[in-house]
């Protein structure tokens, strides 16, 4: 669908379904409720400024979460 490598796209949502047959280019994310503590945005922004750096993103997303090993021992 893309002419981008997956190695390269990430996709953020609160929902595993979003993302659930590319689970290492899936970055999991708190849902927002008008929390006036909530971070998860800053955090968010961190994250991926730190994954701009990165070769290949799916690599650096399965060692931070590690979903795809979670999913495999359901």
């Amino acid at each position: 669908m893309f002419d981008i490598p997956m190695e390269k796209i990430v996709i953020v949502d609160n929902s595993i379904l979003s993302f659930v047959y590319q689970i290492n280019n899936g970055i999991p994310i708190l849902p927002f409720y008008s929390n006036d503590n909530d971070n998860e945005l800053q955090n968010l922004l961190d994250y991926l400024h730190f994954m701009s750096q990165v070769k290949d993103v799916t690599k650096e997303i399965q060692k931070s979460f590690g979903l795809s090993n979670k999913i495999s021992a359901l």
